[in-house]
């Protein structure tokens, strides 16, 4: 258990150093891990925010294309969506 809290935290500060957004998701779509960054991110665009391990936006059209576009991305390759998805 001590390595795993290790191993995290590691991974933590590796994410934290990075100048861009980086949020990791586990195979149920919940966010594990996200960055400083993306964390400031998300606080300052009004467009998205990380709550309780989701990430979100106010609009209910935006969130549809988010969900969507994240269960693509987790289903593999082949499933992700033909097109970026741009929520700003």
């Amino acid at each position: 258990f001590a390595s795993a809290q290790r191993q995290a935290a590691l991974y933590g500060s590796v994410l934290d150093a990075m100048p861009d957004g980086i949020v990791v998701f586990g195979a149920n779509g919940h966010a594990i891990l996200a960055n400083r960054a993306a964390h400031s991110v998300c606080a300052g665009s009004g467009v998205l925010l990380i709550s309780g391990g989701r990430l979100e936006t106010p609009d209910a059209g935006r969130q549809a294309l988010l969900d969507r576009g994240l269960q693509a991305v987790l289903a593999g390759p082949g499933h992700a969506p033909p097109a970026p998805v741009y929520l700003a």
